[in-house]
């Protein structure tokens, strides 16, 4: 594929309106400083990664088939088709590789593709396929420092992929597991894995073998929720607390009772102990990230960016984003720049706490009611959109 040059719109931060504050609690806005389109033909974008020292983003792109590429320093673009259905990627800064993960019922959903971009993006291609890995695999994460990378699959295992030998299969890890999300500690060779229920593992990366679990369940105050299920995941390497985003369910006990509602909370758990610090931290939507150089936790939060202190475990920053009218599903931090990348509908939308602190008193109002709203939309498109294409 060609090289194509990008024209992000670059916006200038906002004048400084004072900050708000409610005890230990910031709030501030945290305006759009760059916006990155996917383009015309990209309606379908599933994830995203980031490399820091390359200074690359890189996102899955459905529709055309593709992992593309953004130099964030050159703003230049480089889409690398790869197969049908690209859904999730996993980075390897160490290798300058990329591991994606196909989501269909197709041949390309039981294989994993590597791109190789240790040349510049100009340069990057297919290096390699790996067959045969999982059926509906989901989430994929890696190990820089041992080159292994773990797929997990809804169909229940977690493969092991070692990537600095071929890229050979060498493990299958709980055969009843349903992987629901994975992170890795490179520091402890510590693999941590949520199943689609309540239940986080974790996995000893020398032996394959799970070596510990804890049950994470409802927080005390959700006397009214009807169940919960596990739904994000992330891990600090550098004082191995892990992060869970537990997805607290009320309304119907069965599809015939009406409608289900949830919310999330932010969890907090000791990745040595596996005992749960704290059940509650703060309510989140099922999208979280973390700068493990400032030990800071970021959660997306009605419409907002929260941030979460790791030493205390205490919210210490709300960010309002103003004139962000799109449903985020997923987003990265630059551990180097402290910048934060939210995966929108039709772009990425760079931000930061640098230096942007203002008021921002419509944030509790305006976005809550917001972003539920786009979320259905969203969803609504593109359940039709999936179901247009027959798959």
């Amino acid at each position: 594929m060609g090289i194509l040059l990008f024209a992000p719109y670059l916006l200038e931060a906002q004048h400084s309106f004072g900050q708000q504050q409610d005890g230990n609690e910031t709030f501030m806005e945290m305006p759009i400083e760059r916006f990155i389109p996917y383009g015309n033909n990209t309606l379908n974008v599933h994830d995203i990664g980031i490399d820091t020292s390359r200074q690359i983003l890189f996102f899955t792109d459905s529709d055309n088939r593709a992992l593309v590429l953004y130099d964030l320093r050159n703003n230049i673009t480089k889409s690398v088709e790869i197969g049908p259905y690209p859904y999730a990627v996993a980075v390897n800064s160490t290798t300058d590789k990329a591991y994606v993960m196909h989501a269909c019922n197709c041949p390309a959903g039981l294989d994993v593709t590597v791109v190789d971009y240790s040349k510049g993006i100009e340069s990057a291609r297919v290096e390699d396929t790996v067959v045969g890995v999982s059926r509906y695999a989901a989430p994929i994460a890696l190990n820089p420092n041992t080159g292994r990378v773990y797929v997990g699959s809804g169909s229940g295992s977690l493969t092991v992929i070692d990537g600095s030998n071929n890229n050979e299969i060498v493990g299958r890890i709980g055969k009843s597991i349903n992987v629901q999300g994975i992170d890795v500690n490179p520091k402890t060779n510590e693999v941590y894995v949520i199943d689609n229920a309540t239940t986080l593992y974790k996995i000893d990366g020398a032996t394959n073998k799970v070596v510990g679990n804890v049950t994470i369940g409802l927080p005390p105050d959700e006397v009214n929720a009807t169940g919960n299920i596990l739904k994000a995941i992330a891990v600090n390497p550098d004082t191995n607390v892990v992060y869970v985003i537990n997805q607290i369910l009320y309304g119907s006990r069965s599809p015939n009772e009406g409608v289900s509602f949830s919310t999330g909370y932010l969890v907090a758990v000791n990745g040595t102990s596996n005992a749960i610090i704290s059940p509650d931290i703060t309510k989140s939507s099922l999208y979280l990230t973390i700068n493990s150089n400032t030990n800071t936790i970021y959660v997306m939060s009605g419409g907002g960016i929260v941030e979460v202190d790791g030493l205390s475990n205490d919210v210490v920053l709300r960010g309002y984003v103003p004139n962000l009218e799109e449903y985020i599903s997923h987003l990265v931090v630059d551990e180097s720049t402290n910048k934060l990348y939210l995966q929108g509908q039709t772009g990425i939308f760079q931000v930061s706490d640098n230096d942007n602190k203002v008021n921002a008193p419509e944030f509790h109002n305006y976005f809550v009611m917001l972003v539920p709203a786009l979320a259905i939309t969203a969803a609504v498109i593109l359940t039709r959109r999936h179901s247009n294409k027959g798959h």
